[in-house]
Order: structure tokens, then sequence, then C-alpha cells
């Protein structure tokens, strides 16, 4: 798409995020790195967020904004850059958040429940969580360890539970 407006600028072009995304994923690929999410608003501002297993390191995020500047013309295109990591408080986008957190406690809304416990496996239409449920006799708790699949499908919102508390 191409806007025009004689009073401030001769000419720039709007970026395609789908191309963006296809060339990350392409350039990703080659390595453990991968895209969670691309955002680009009506100024051209484009933020990416990528991640790999072990965490992404700030020299990784420097790479990934070198390869968006070697593809994409800042004078063509005129955009504003950041790379960065996913936000730890953000929802789960995509499959590989999910197995780089098996091990973690993660909180889980479905249409009819909330559900916080450890992530024990992630399948290709499900996960499994391991969780404590509370139940009342006589006047007692009684805390019950439970195991339940989760069909990616029934998932409303995945994310990491933060917690500063020593294990």
């Amino acid at each position: 798409m191409r806007f025009v407006d004689e009073g401030f600028w001769p000419f720039f072009y709007w970026m395609d995020k789908q191309k963006v995304i296809e060339a990350l994923e392409g350039h990703l690929s080659q390595s453990d790195l991968f895209l969670v999410d691309v955002q680009l608003d009506a100024s051209n501002n484009l933020r990416v967020f990528a991640d790999k297993p072990s965490g992404i390191t700030i020299e990784e995020c420097k790479q990934i904004s070198r390869f968006i500047v070697s593809e994409f013309d800042r004078e063509v295109e005129d955009y504003a850059l950041q790379v960065s990591s996913p936000d730890l408080s953000k929802p789960f986008k995509v499959h590989a958040q999910y197995q780089k957190n098996i091990g973690r406690e993660i909180q889980v809304k479905t249409e009819d429940e909330k559900l916080k416990g450890e992530l024990l496996e992630v399948l290709e239409d499900q996960i499994k969580l391991s969780y404590t449920e509370v139940l009342r006799e006589k006047k007692k708790k009684i805390k019950v360890q439970k195991e339940l699949a989760i069909p990616f499908e029934s998932i409303v919102e995945a994310k990491t539970v933060i917690s500063f508390k020593k294990r």
C-alpha cells in the first residue's frame, strides 16, 4: 500500500506484516529461536517478540533487529523497530511457549474454570497439568493432587505464574 501526502512526505510505504513474519520465520528456523508475535501499528511501529527454550539474550535480539533492517529498507518503509522477549505476564501465543514452560507453574483459563498447576507435558493437541484440589470433609481440608489433560481448543488463556518464593 502506498501513501502520498505532498505536504510532508514525498512517499513512504506501509510495512507488510505478513512479509515480516515470513522473513523472520525463515530466518529463525535456522536456530533454536522462535517467533512469538509481530505487532505493527498504523504509524509503522514494528514490535517483534522472539524467544528460545533457554531464554533469548540481548545479543540475539540485536541480531534479529539487524536481520530485519537488512531485509526491509528503513528509507523506503519508514518504520520504528523494537525487538524483545515476550512479556512474562502476557498469555502464551505459540505452541513453543508451552514447550518452554514444561515443569513450571502456569495458570490456565478455560471457558469453565481457572486452574493453576505444573505443566507436565505438551502434546500436539493438548497439555497435561498437575494441580492440587482442596476437598472439605467434616471440617477438614484434604489436598488431593490431580492431573488433567486440557485440549488446546478449550484453552482461553494460559500464562506463566510469576512467583518469588524459593523452592
